[in-house]
């Protein structure tokens, strides 16, 4: 229902698709409570031309979906075509020419643009050469501590994902994982000069600092105004462990070595000119994270107000740059049905964590974002049963 909810928040209405109808002569089924058989659950939403426009995935066939809001409170689904076999869409961004959204069909990385977030055309991705690049080979780069495979060294090739898109200098950069064979995982970038013709960037490094991009997977990008940031995560031997990588130009990335975020697990990231925040958790998920920094290298962790949960998981999985600050979200398990959880902080240094609002129980958080109507954040309501989509604006500026 649309309406105001205490703490400032205003509960979003999503039109979601049709369920299910029970056939003649069809035994009705009774239950308490009672959700559609089909769920749907947003991971993105970005700003632009005037609307917002969210991603993310429904169920039970998993399918890429959309939606797309004026005022980021009225939702209206968008048209996505079908995919061979399941799909879904992990990250958007609004750029030159209109929005790209960023995931999977298949086993491949697929990548959507449309005009005006309303219809949605999917485009080709292409994979990039197995194994080390032209670049990193001609470079002689050094492997990154952990890698899976040495300077040059073939992988033959299996599933791609593409988890996360940033629009930056007049075209867009996504990034994302590959998997080989063997089940390791190699960090991916790709690049597009209108968001409709990619280029695909696999284990790239620069001089002896730069590394190969072994075991990573990108889970979140963002531009500043010299150039780009990845965060994620890279898995050795050793375990899973948080990392970033910087780039100029989108196609050859540079790992930082051991820059502050190896102990958590980053998930999101945001900019403020060259003012570089990234949020998370820590590898058990007991606690939420915070980490700022000025060249995506080296990171200082952030305070953060109620970032503990009593033994249970809480984590940030989202952050905006609000004009007047940033906001982070998240979500928290509870004996009952957990809930979504914000925070909000002037430069990224200390967070102060949001009251609770009634409609936060039950749902999760994902991503948020900025526009002319407010703050909007979206994810999933319906814990513990079926999730539905679902969004919340809060005005500008932030309490």
């Amino acid at each position: 229902m649309v309406g105001p909810a205490s703490g400032g928040w205003t509960a979003g209405t999503i039109v979601q698709p049709d369920g299910f109808q029970l056939g003649a002569g069809e035994t009705p089924v009774f239950c308490s409570p009672c959700h559609s058989a089909l769920e749907t659950s947003l991971a993105s939403v970005a700003y632009g031309g005037g609307i917002f426009v969210a991603v993310g995935i429904a169920f039970p066939a998993p399918r890429a979906a959309a939606w797309y809001s004026r005022d980021g409170v009225r939702w209206q689904p968008a048209s996505v075509p079908a995919t061979a076999g399941t799909s879904l869409m992990d990250g958007v961004a609004f750029g030159p020419g209109g929005f790209v959204a960023v995931g999977g069909a298949g086993s491949s990385a697929a990548a959507w643009w449309s005009a005006d977030g309303r219809t949605w055309v999917e485009e080709p991705v292409p994979a990039a050469a197995a194994g080390a690049s032209a670049t990193a080979r001609a470079k002689g780069a050094a492997s990154a501590p952990g890698s899976t495979g040495a300077p040059g060294a073939a992988h033959a090739r299996g599933a791609a994902r593409m988890n996360a898109v940033t629009a930056w200098r007049g075209g867009f950069v996504a990034g994302g994982q590959v998997r080989t064979t063997s089940g390791a995982s190699i960090a991916e970038f790709w690049t597009s000069s209108d968001g409709r013709s990619w280029t695909a960037h696999s284990a790239t490094g620069s001089g002896a600092t730069g590394s190969y991009l072994d075991g990573g997977n990108v889970v979140a990008l963002a531009s500043t105004t010299s150039g780009l940031v990845a965060v994620g995560t890279v898995s050795s031997l050793d375990g899973v462990t948080g990392t970033s990588w910087t780039s100029r130009d989108g196609g050859e990335w540079i790992q930082a070595q051991d820059g502050g975020l190896a102990s958590d697990r980053p998930l999101a990231v945001g900019s403020a000119g060259e003012r570089i925040v990234a949020v998370g958790d820590t590898p058990d998920q007991s606690r939420a994270a915070a980490w700022w920094s000025i060249d995506g290298r080296r990171w200082t962790p952030a305070r953060v107000a109620g970032d503990t949960n009593h033994g249970l998981r809480i984590e940030m999985t989202g952050l905006a740059n609000a004009g007047t600050g940033f906001l982070a979200v998240g979500q928290r398990d509870s004996a009952g049905n957990g809930a979504a959880v914000a925070w909000t902080s002037p430069d990224g240094t200390a967070w102060t964590r949001l009251a609770d609002d009634v409609s936060f129980e039950g749902a999760k958080m994902t991503a948020v974002a900025a526009g002319a109507a407010g703050i909007v954040a979206v994810g999933a309501l319906g814990l513990p049963d079926n999730w539905a989509a679902a969004s919340w604006e809060i005005n500008l500026p932030l309490p």
